[in-house]
C-alpha cells in the first residue's frame, strides 16, 4: 500500500529539518577537529608545565612530554591550543631573582620585645597570637632564582632548605619541601618543620611551633619574599 498523501507531506516537511541538523552536526565536528602542536620551552622545565596544561584540555585532548627536547606535544581542538599557547608563553620566561627573609623568633609572656624586630612585625604577631614578648633568635636573607634549590644557615643553630618555585599570576610562590632544622650538638640535627608553602609576595607568613596550645613559650618562623629588583630599590 503506497504512503498516504498526509504521510508524504509530513516527510517533505521533516526532511529539510533533518538535513539542517546533519549539516550543523557535520560543521561542529569539522570545527572540533583535533590538531597537534609542539611547544618547545626555552627557559622553564617542560616537566613542570605538564600540570599547568592538563586543566585546559578538552575531553579529547592529550599532552605528551618530550624531556630530551624540553618540549610538550599537545593534541586538542584549535581553541584549546591557542589557550595553551598563551599559558605557556606566560610560563616560559627567564627565572626571576627573589629575596627571602627568614627569621626565627621566640615568643613568651614578657613585656619587652627585641628592638631588632620591626614594630610592624611585633604588632602583627601580638594581634595573631596571645604572646606579648618576641625575641629574634636567628635570621638570614637568602637570594635565589626561581626553580633552584636553597640551603642556608640561620646562625649557628638553625638552617633551612627548600626549592623555590615560580611566581604565579596571583603573585604566589611555592616553597617545595620547606624544612627548618635545628642542630643539637655537632652532629645531631632535628627537623622542626617539613612542608610545602605558598607565599604571597610582599606579605609575611608566620609559622608557629609550640609543645601545646597552652605553652608559655613558642617558636615562630617568619618568612617574607620579594622580587630581587624590588628589594634592591628599597
Amino acid at each position: 500500500m503506497p504512503p498516504s498523501r498526509a504521510y508524504r507531506a509530513y516527510i517533505a516537511r521533516l526532511l529539510p529539518i533533518c538535513l539542517a541538523v546533519l549539516a550543523r552536526t557535520a560543521a561542529a565536528h569539522a570545527q572540533a577537529a583535533i590538531e597537534e602542536r609542539v611547544f618547545v620551552l626555552e627557559h622553564q622545565s617542560a616537566v613542570e608545565a605538564v600540570s599547568l596544561v592538563y586543566p585546559y584540555l578538552s575531553d579529547g585532548g592529550a599532552v605528551e612530554l618530550r624531556p630530551a627536547g624540553n618540549a610538550l606535544v599537545v593534541r586538542d581542538v584549535a581553541a584549546v591550543l591557542e589557550s595553551v599557547a598563551t599559558l605557556l608563553g606566560d610560563f616560559d620566561r627567564p627565572a626571576q631573582s627573589m629575596e627571602l627573609q627568614i627569621q626565627i623568633v621566640s615568643a613568651g609572656a614578657g613585656d619587652q620585645s627585641d628592638s631588632e624586630l620591626s614594630p610592624e612585625l611585633v604588632s602583627r604577631l601580638q594581634k595573631l597570637l596571645r604572646y606579648r614578648s618576641y625575641q629574634l633568635v636567628a635570621s638570614s636573607r637568602v637570594d635565589a632564582a626561581e626553580g633552584l634549590d636553597v640551603l642556608s644557615a640561620l646562625g649557628p643553630d638553625y638552617e633551612v632548605d627548600f626549592r623555590l618555585g615560580l611566581v604565579g599570576a596571583d603573585r604566589r610562590v611555592k616553597l617545595h619541601g620547606f624544612r627548618v632544622l635545628r642542630r643539637d650538638g655537632d652532629s645531631d640535627v632535628k627537623p622542626l618543620i617539613h612542608t610545602n608553602l605558598n607565599l604571597l609576595l610582599d606579605r609575611p607568613m608566620v609559622l608557629g611551633l609550640a609543645r601545646t596550645e597552652s605553652s608559655d613559650t613558642a617558636l615562630m618562623v617568619v618568612l617574607h619574599c620579594t622580587k630581587k629588583e624590588e628589594a634592591l630599590e628599597q
